[in-house]
């Protein structure tokens, strides 16, 4: 069974979940200012099932300087859906300013990533998959949208051995390099710039 949140918010405390081996879904819910010491701003999921639907998570950060990582949403050996999910003003030490995921299969649709920043993986960093037989992570309709690695050779999204698969529309493309470093896109690299 799912612990469920529905229709709540959270606004300046330490993270807001923790969730060791256990399973989430969360509608409509918005995180505001919110940090913890060094894994997931808002929520840090280890060995777990989450599903977030329509859920903002706003000025998240994570604070540890050497290892900190996932400012807005940390996932360890997890498996995620997220759904119109918003990751945005989120900021972590070293990896993962939105989001940081390792040993996890995730998929998100309907989203966006905004502003968020840290030296490798601004906007996500997608460090390692479950197993080899696992399929791909899956990104569709998503809006990445100033982000900002502060490392000279950092990535807006950033793969370590895994894998995503992007759903692009007509007239969009998404290159096979195993990471991004710069651009605003909607859905794959390859679209049209946004307007200003």
């Amino acid at each position: 069974t799912y612990t469920i949140i529905e229709r709540a918010s959270a606004h300046g405390s330490e993270a807001v979940e923790r969730l060791p081996h256990s399973q989430l879904a969360v509608q409509v819910l918005s995180f505001a200012h919110v940090h913890a010491a060094q894994f997931g701003g808002a929520i840090f999921a280890e060995s777990s099932i989450v599903h977030l639907s329509h859920v903002t998570i706003a000025d998240a950060n994570v604070t540890a300087s050497l290892l900190s990582a996932g400012g807005g949403l940390a996932l360890n050996s997890s498996e995620a859906t997220l759904v119109n999910t918003q990751l945005e003003h989120c900021r972590a030490e070293t990896r993962g300013g939105g989001l940081f995921a390792t040993r996890t299969l995730f998929h998100i649709s309907q989203g966006a990533f905004t502003s968020n920043s840290a030296p490798d993986g601004a906007a996500l960093l997608y460090e390692s998959i479950r197993s080899v037989n696992d399929p791909a992570s899956t990104i569709s309709d998503a809006r990445f949208e100033a982000n900002l690695a502060s490392s000279s050779e950092g990535s807006i999204i950033g793969f370590i051995q895994a894998r995503i698969e992007w759903s692009c529309q007509p007239g969009q493309y998404m290159p096979t390099t195993d990471l991004i470093r710069h651009g605003d896109f909607y859905g794959a690299q390859g679209d049209v710039p946004l307007a200003r």
